[in-house]
């Protein structure tokens, strides 16, 4: 379903043709899409939890260090 819209409504390229950024991007706006601002809030939280298991007050759970992180990727 996600690469058939990919195909379709989002833009005509497949998803795993486009760089890690766009390609995350992509499945942000369309797990988000039809959300409304309470679900968003929800996704935002849970995105930006650490895995069951870490310690989110280890060094690199914070945002910035999230997208330090994601960047230098």
């Amino acid at each position: 379903m996600f690469n058939g819209w990919c195909l379709t409504e989002g833009g005509g390229r497949h998803p795993l043709k486009l760089d890690i950024a766009d390609f995350c991007d992509v499945v942000y706006y369309w797990a988000s899409r039809n959300a409304d601002e309470a679900d968003q809030a929800k996704l935002d939280e849970v995105l930006g939890k650490p895995p069951p298991g870490e310690n989110a007050e280890a060094p690199g759970w914070s945002r910035e260090e999230q997208m330090a992180a994601f960047e230098a990727f």
